[in-house]
């Protein structure tokens, strides 16, 4: 599900979990195309804390702090497990 609100920003991709905070996901080609208005504007309605940036131009993931909110860049191979462990794992949200 893509998120958009009356401004255009937007997330490419928004995971709903039920009774958890949503997770947020941005897709670019480069990496350093990445603008975190959209992820920012998104998290001011629903908190939460797992954001993912996927480019084909990562090769090792890194986390970055954008205006106070965490966003995790990984390559687009490890969208899987990431998602698998987070599946996997209890949160208190």
């Amino acid at each position: 599900m893509t998120w958009r609100d009356k401004q255009k920003r937007e997330v490419d991709f928004i995971w709903p979990r039920r009774g958890k905070s949503p997770v947020a996901i941005e897709v670019k080609w480069k990496a350093d195309s990445f603008d975190p208005k959209g992820i920012l504007a998104f998290r001011e309605l629903h908190p939460g804390e797992t954001n993912f940036v996927v480019a084909s131009d990562i090769i090792t993931p890194y986390t970055c702090s954008a205006a106070g909110i965490d966003v995790t860049f990984i390559p687009i191979h490890s969208l899987a497990d990431e998602i698998n462990k987070i599946s996997s794992r209890r949160d208190v949200n």
